[in-house]
């Protein structure tokens, strides 16, 4: 049995011949750089406001409203308009004033 050889006989794969140039792959660096510098602020604001929440001297009611707060602050409540915002408030209110797991630490909290 023979193999199957492609037209030209074997050679292998080809590999993709190097320009020796940076940026010639048509990726913009300059732009791929800012784009990096804006999510890595982006994330280091997000753990700057997941540590404030740390307080303890908090209440319950204060850990509730800044998740609602939070939440309705998000990008994608932000498309909402106004009823839709008021709906979402009162859902998110309404969840977390029966979720079991709220009710507990509610519960710790006020120890």
């Amino acid at each position: 049995m023979t193999a199957i050889k492609p037209p030209g006989g074997p050679k292998g794969p080809v590999a993709p011949k190097a320009t020796g140039t940076p940026g010639s792959d048509g990726v913009d660096s300059a732009k791929f750089g800012n784009a990096l510098d804006e999510v890595a602020a982006a994330q280091g604001a997000n753990s700057a406001q997941q540590a404030q929440p740390s307080k303890v001297a908090q209440s319950a009611a204060e850990v509730i409203e800044s998740l609602v707060k939070t939440a309705l602050q998000s990008p994608m409540a932000a498309g909402l308009d106004a009823q839709g915002r008021a709906d979402l408030e009162t859902h998110l209110r309404t969840t977390l004033a029966e979720d079991p797991a709220v009710l507990e630490m509610i519960k710790d909290l006020d120890r």
